[in-house]
Order: structure tokens, then sequence, then C-alpha cells
């Protein structure tokens, strides 16, 4: 995950993740702070988390412990039966896989007219395919925008924009 000032966000997307890690599911969460002035670290130290200033997102995937990642925007959260959907994926492929659209208050039109965000949605990917195809000094959002992936049938609801 990438914050800049997301105190808030941060917090509630790692509320939304503690089932998973309760589960086994997440054994780490990475979050690379690309100039925060707020608390966000705090957070994340209270998480549990490894909060890594400035870091290369190449650099700190490489040092991941789990085969696959899951990168999600500070301030998403995925939404119910979100574990059982992804231990199912990650056992039947390695098709990299976004999350759908839930708990978004906005119309379609609204949601079609807003910016393209290349982690609204998550991006859950075997770790050795997000190193093959990230670029040195790429960011998350950036290199997630690149990717080609399937719907998983579980929601998410996104970060607010």
């Amino acid at each position: 995950m990438e914050c800049r000032d997301q105190e808030e966000p941060l917090a509630r997307t790692l509320a939304a993740l503690v089932p998973g890690a309760v589960e086994g599911l997440i054994r780490e969460v990475l979050i690379i702070d690309t100039g925060s002035s707020d608390q966000s670290w705090r957070v994340a130290e209270a998480a549990g988390c490894t909060f890594l200033r400035d870091a290369d997102a190449v650099a700190v995937l490489s040092r991941a412990r789990s085969d696959w990642v899951f990168l999600i925007e500070p301030g998403a959260r995925p939404l119910a039966g979100w574990i059982d959907r992804f231990c199912d994926h990650m056992a039947t492929s390695r098709q990299p896989a976004r999350l759908t659209p839930g708990g978004d208050r906005l119309s379609a039109i609204a949601r079609l007219r807003r910016p393209k965000r290349g982690m609204r949605y998550g991006l859950l990917m075997p770790r050795e395919q997000v190193m093959a195809g990230l670029k040195r000094g790429e960011s998350l959002a950036g290199f997630s925008r690149r990717v080609r992936a399937r719907k998983l049938a579980c929601a998410i609801a996104p970060a607010e924009a």
C-alpha cells in the first residue's frame, strides 16, 4: 500500500484487513510512505505494519514473505466474503484479479466520469508477476493501471476520491 498524509483512510483499510490476518491469509502489510507529514506512521506501527519512507516499490516487494500480494488504496475496504474469494482464486488461478465495485454511493455515470486510479478496486496478484512487471521507481498505482485483471465475485468499497 502506498500512502501520503492518509492517516484516517489508512486506519479504515487496516481495520478491514484484520479478519484476513486472523484467518492467516494476510501475513504482513507493507506500507510505502511517499512524504507524509501526518501520523500515518503511528497508525501503521500500532497495527503491526512495516512502514517504509520513500522506498522503491521493487525493493519493498522483493522482501515480501508471501507468494501473492494485494495492492489496495488507503481508505478502500474489501467487503463481506473477500477472504473466501481470495483463497479460492489463489488456489485455482495465477491470473491477476480485481474486486468489484460495492459500497460506492456514486451513480454509474458519476463512476465513469471520475478519474481512473489503478488501485480503486484493489489488485490481487502473484508477487513474481508484480516483480516481473514493476519498473524501478514506478508507483504501485502506476503499475496497477497497466495490469489487465479478471474480476473477482467479491466487492470492495473504494477509497473516497
